[in-house]
């Protein structure tokens, strides 16, 4: 049966209006992130020229700091992190669907909804206030807490996409639920696992909230807490902050195309099944 005129052309229209707000959207975006580009290379390029050259100096080594420490930041959490993630996830995708693993995963779901900042309170006063830890520690188990329970569910969701006749055909020839979970599934899963991971820590580069209670505004703080830091400066040209800005994107982008190569791999191994 031919689908009417009034039909065809209420399909074309639904279509058409999503095609241009998509393309309004897009537009949007590169805009901005061209604006961010230009205005990032200018800053980049008129500092050192505008500022005595001790002051240059400071700020360049407080830049190349903020970018030391949010690579340190970022993979202390997912170190923390991705452990009990994995783990977790696993138990939660192979073990028997009771009333204990039905309770983790609603936890894990309802503490996706957590503030950054709720848990950024938490860990100061659990860490910093009562243990002595110090702001870094503690701005990295706080980026770990926020991020565990997507990555659990994440982890998850990737374990469940294993077809089951490979689970089956494990058991069929003996083997343990440990062995199909560690010779099936997890080398199934791993790259998928490893992309997950890193597009959650993708997240907790650009999360400033959780950082800023657990390590205050510290000029060398990672890259998030020093642009939030010179976009305060409102006594001061915006330069210093459309140049922390810029490396903040460059880093984050960068960690995009390592998730867009291990997702490359995840397609062709999916394939192969």
């Amino acid at each position: 049966m031919r689908p009417s005129s009034s039909r065809r052309w209420l399909d074309t229209a639904i279509f058409t209006a999503v095609t241009g707000v998509t393309f309004a959207v897009t537009l949007v975006f590169a805009a901005f992130f061209g604006w961010l580009v230009v205005h990032g290379f200018y800053g980049l390029r008129t500092i050192p020229r505008e500022l005595p050259p001790e002051s240059a100096w400071r700020w360049t080594s407080m830049l190349a700091g903020s970018a030391k420490n949010t690579v340190v930041l970022v993979t202390v959490a997912g170190l923390i992190a991705s452990p009990f993630a994995v783990a977790v996830g696993f138990l939660l995708s192979e073990g028997r669907d009771d009333r204990f693993l039905r309770g983790v995963r609603a936890c894990a779901r309802a503490a996706q909804g957590v503030p950054s900042v709720i848990v950024g309170v938490g860990v100061s006063a659990a860490f910093v206030t009562s243990c002595g830890l110090s702001p870094m520690a503690a701005g990295a188990i706080a980026l770990a807490l926020m991020l565990l329970p997507g990555m659990i569910l994440t982890t998850e969701s990737l374990a469940r996409a294993v077809p089951n006749d490979l689970r089956s055909a494990a058991f069929a020839l003996g083997a343990s639920r440990l062995s199909v979970l560690l010779g099936v599934v997890l080398p199934g899963t791993r790259t998928a696992i490893i992309a997950a991971i890193v597009s959650a820590l993708i997240r907790g580069v650009g999360e400033a909230a959780v950082l800023l209670v657990t390590m205050g505004t510290a000029k060398e703080g990672p890259l998030a807490v020093l642009v939030y830091h010179e976009s305060l400066q409102f006594d001061l040209p915006p330069t210093r902050a459309h140049a922390s800005a810029l490396i903040m994107m460059v880093f984050i982008l960068s960690m995009h195309l390592v998730v867009l190569r291990l997702r490359s791999g995840v397609q062709l191994g999916m394939a192969r099944w």
